[in-house]
This record gives structure tokens, sequence and C-alpha cells, in this order.
């Protein structure tokens, strides 16, 4: 089997704000039924960046604005998804 997933991005509309998901398929069998269904699992949103390219961009220019006003503990949370998807881009290719 494939230890890395063929990913997807696919939007979404979320509370009527247009997002972005990076994430991959797969199939599961419903257990009561025995059928299979195809489901979307996400790795990360990348809100409104339309593509990962966009949002590797934009994410590390807010980390430092982030820091520069002191909201450490936001920049921490966005520099942990930054590398989480540099991780997915990088390892992807």
């Amino acid at each position: 089997m494939n230890d890395k997933p063929n990913l997807k991005k696919r939007k979404v509309l979320s509370g009527g704000t247009p997002s972005h998901q990076l994430g991959y398929y797969e199939m599961r069998t419903q257990h009561s039924t025995g059928r299979r269904r195809s489901y979307f699992t996400v790795l990360v949103n990348l809100d409104e960046q339309e593509n990962p390219q966009q949002a590797l961009s934009a994410w590390s220019e807010e980390v430092g604005r982030l820091r520069e006003v002191g909201r450490e503990k936001r920049a921490g949370w966005l520099q942990r998804k930054l590398d989480r998807l540099q991780d997915l881009t990088e390892g992807g290719r």
C-alpha cells in the first residue's frame, strides 16, 4: 500500500465563506451494510488561499506579523500549521 496519499484540493463553503482544504480521498466500508463509500480526509485547511503555495507565502508573512504585535500563541498555532503544510508539499513531490 502507498504510504503517501494522493493529495487533492477541494473548495468548500463554511458558514457562507468559501474555504479550501488539502487532503485525500479514501474508500471505507460501512460495517452495517457492507457498502463502500468515498470519504475526504482533511490534512490542512487552507482557509481562503486557493493553493498550497499561496498559503505558504501568506502564512509565513502572517507569523512574522503576529510575533511583532505580541500574539505568540496565535503565531505558534499558525507556525505549526505552516510546518505541517510544508511537510506535505515537500514530502508529496
